[in-house]
């Protein structure tokens, strides 16, 4: 499923997704998967992605894990993995839990000096109970 604010979210021509939140500052776009993988409890999530033209170095990117939900209630604790556009500031990349309370604790941050921007770089995410790995 899809979700967007002011996001053009499709395939390109080569049948690749592209997401494109640029329309306004605040707008964001989101892939959701369904609900029902919740119930094969751990995961591991793959994905290979490439940002191009971003507003602000400050911008992110993020795969986040056991939030999805379509009847409107959020499950916590779940995760997150933020890679900023910029990733050689000391939390270029950074993993959180947000708990029941709807705060964030950021677990690890760090600079990450490999990344290669304007190509595509693989990202993974592996989730075990309440354990993340990266």
């Amino acid at each position: 499923m899809v979700q967007n604010t002011n996001t053009d979210i499709g395939p390109n021509t080569s049948g690749q997704l592209v997401i494109d939140a640029s329309a306004s500052t605040g707008s964001y776009g989101r892939v959701v998967l369904p609900d029902w993988l919740n119930e094969f409890g751990d995961a591991k999530m793959e994905a290979s992605w490439k940002e191009e033209n971003p507003k602000s170095t400050t911008y992110w990117a993020s795969m986040m894990m056991r939030i999805q939900n379509t009847t409107g209630t959020t499950y916590y604790p779940y995760m997150q993995m933020c890679v900023r556009y910029n990733t050689n500031v000391e939390n270029g990349v950074e993993f959180a839990e947000k708990n029941s309370l709807n705060e964030w604790s950021v677990k690890t941050k760090t600079a990450f000096a490999a990344k290669n921007t304007g190509a595509y770089n693989k990202y993974v995410m592996d989730m075990q109970s309440n354990k993340v790995s990266c």
